[in-house]
This record gives structure tokens, sequence and C-alpha cells, in this order.
């Protein structure tokens, strides 16, 4: 389905991934953050935020426990989705 309430984002969303279980989404935008949402509710769960340029590509790990983001500033991060770094 379409990722719900994706307003929040100040910038033009550049990138969609779902959650291996489908609990959650993540999106990447020209902000230039990512974020992880809950599917139930739409709500934003967890903000991600230190590139420097657009974030071009967001992706879950296989288990979920992790979101890699891809940024035009030519870094590339790995996150906790539980916050835990």
């Amino acid at each position: 389905g379409d990722p719900p309430n994706l307003r929040a984002h100040p910038g033009r969303i550049a990138g969609h991934d779902w959650a291996p279980n489908g609990g959650s989404h993540n999106t990447a935008a020209t902000d230039p953050t990512a974020r992880l949402w809950s599917a139930s509710d739409g709500a934003t769960t967890r903000i991600f935020e230190g590139h420097t340029q657009d974030v071009r590509e967001v992706g879950f790990s296989p288990d979920g426990r992790r979101v890699l983001t891809h940024a035009h500033d030519g870094t590339a991060r790995v996150w906790s989705t539980d916050g835990a770094e």
C-alpha cells in the first residue's frame, strides 16, 4: 500500500522502503532527513538526522533492525530503528 502522512517531511520524498515485517516503513527526503513511520497509524517514530545534503536512498536491513541511508553528500549511514546507536 501507499505510505500515509508523508507531508510531515518538509522536503520532497526521494526514497521509500517497507520493513520486512510490514510494521513500519521509512522515507528519504530532500530536507535532508530520513524518517521511520508506524504502518498502523502513520505516526513518525524516529527522525534520522546527520546528512548534510538530500537523502536519496533508504532501506531496511533484512532483519528490520537497522536502516541504511545514502545522501547526495556522498555519505552512507547505518541507523538503529530503536534509537540505540
